[in-house]
């Protein structure tokens, strides 16, 4: 049984990236970068996003080594179009069509 549920913990990435890499605007979305809940994004909340933490100084408009929602927002909407999707909808509601 041991065995079984070890082996099963290691299926998990597997099964689940797929699904995940999909995704990929809704995983980037500003609540889901900011781990903290305080209104912005730390280097340290983005440092699992590479192409996010290696343009920081590009979206970081006001350099206090934060991005607020306004500054994720150029970067969701750069990314958005390279990758052909549309941005993840703002926090407080709906995005025109």
């Amino acid at each position: 049984m041991k065995y079984k549920c070890i082996l099963l913990a290691a299926m998990i990435p597997f099964v689940t990236l797929p699904a995940v890499a999909g995704e990929g605007m809704k995983q980037m979305s500003f609540q889901n970068m900011d781990a903290d809940h305080d209104g912005m994004i730390s280097k340290t909340e983005a440092a699992s996003n590479k192409k996010l933490t290696e343009k920081w100084s590009k979206y970081d408009a006001n350099k206090d080594n934060m991005l607020e929602e306004a500054e994720f927002s150029r970067f969701e909407e750069e990314y958005a179009a390279k990758e052909g999707q549309k941005p993840a909808a703002p926090a407080g509601g709906m995005t025109n069509p």
